[in-house]
């Protein structure tokens, strides 16, 4: 099953197997950019695609819209990345401060 990137679910056979998370978002009064995915393993080496997808996910909030390299907006940031247990996997959360010299 693949849907689009909007919070749809996206999967695969085998542990590496993901769900999109929650959809991105700013949150707390620090005002944070922020998203997250769901990875369906416990097992680091099986996180690689929803750390991929949640990093997009960051990319797309500071990168300008019609920015042809969205990823270079996370070069040289600050990123902090929170991994929370979900019982048969874990969500992966990674965020950034809005303001931070970009």
């Amino acid at each position: 099953m693949r849907t689009g990137p909007a919070g749809g679910h996206f999967g695969s056979t085998g542990a590496a197997a993901f769900q999109a998370g929650r959809q991105n978002h700013m949150t707390g009064p620090e005002e944070n950019y922020s998203a997250d995915a769901e990875a369906s393993s416990r097992d680091p080496h099986d996180w690689g695609r929803a750390m991929a997808l949640a990093l997009t996910r960051l990319a797309e909030q500071l990168a300008p819209e019609d920015s042809e390299n969205r990823h270079a907006s996370l070069v040289d940031r600050p990123l902090q990345l929170r991994i929370i247990d979900d019982g048969g996997g874990v969500t992966i959360t990674i965020s950034t401060p809005t303001d931070s010299g970009h």
